[in-house]
């Protein structure tokens, strides 16, 4: 038993350094469509478009910083009561930055084996371009919501037009890798699911105390992702 785990510890780290043969540019620059949605207390909720803009450092084969600019929609409810039970409508003109980390399964798989060419179509070619990431960040809430209550008139909802509340990210996606005539790494097509806990109640703008309506002070929105990357070249 002793011999194999001495093995296993000696081949470990000669399978991922291997992995990390392949080159790739240190810096990128992405744009995404994004369709979002929130989920807050309203019944119902609506899909949104927006854009994203990112830098990206890759800083191993299995890792990248990713710096990310969101500017989006979030909408919801309405005055029905399959919309809201209670007459609430919101929209949200959103800004959010992130700061978040990308876990690939490229840099943690020995690349330079026959299943894997760069151009070649296998099975672990693809698989080794998933990705799962993480981060953290803010988003700025400007919505414009159904302030007074459609069936007690003198009644305002609690809440605030404009904030500003911490996010945490969660990220899954896979990225399709586009090599020039040299067999670099130039362009890569994304496409993603960003899953982003709000905590505050500013994404719908209400506030109001449980004691009167359902409410809750962490809200979710999620972002279906689409995107281009343009990966710099080293000098």
């Amino acid at each position: 038993m002793k011999k194999v785990i001495l093995l296993f510890i000696a081949i470990i780290p000669a399978f991922i350094c291997k992995a990390q043969d392949e080159e790739r540019p240190t810096f990128a620059m992405g744009t995404d469509v994004a369709y979002s949605r929130g989920y807050t207390n309203l019944n119902l909720q609506y899909d949104r478009p927006g854009l994203n803009l990112s830098i990206v450092y890759n800083h191993k084969p299995n890792l990248s910083w990713v710096a990310e600019l969101q500017a989006g929609e979030l909408s919801g409810g309405g005055l029905k009561p399959y919309e809201d039970i209670s007459g609430r409508a919101y929209s949200n003109r959103y800004l959010a930055f992130n700061f978040h980390a990308d876990f690939r399964l490229e840099g943690m798989l020995n690349t330079n084996g026959p299943l894997f060419n760069k151009n070649g179509r296998s099975l672990l070619n693809f698989i080794k371009n998933f990705y799962i990431g993480t981060g953290a960040g803010i988003i700025s809430n400007n919505v414009n919501a159904q302030r007074y209550s459609i069936y007690v008139p003198t009644y305002r909802f609690g809440g605030s037009d404009h904030s500003v509340n911490p996010t945490i990210a969660l990220r899954i996606g896979h990225e399709l890798k586009i090599y020039d005539a040299v067999n670099d790494v130039r362009y890569a097509i994304d496409i993603g699911y960003t899953h982003n806990i709000v905590f505050g109640s500013g994404l719908d703008g209400y506030n109001d105390p449980n004691s009167r309506f359902q409410h809750s002070t962490i809200g979710q929105y999620r972002q279906i992702i689409i995107g281009v990357k343009r990966y710099l070249k080293n000098k």
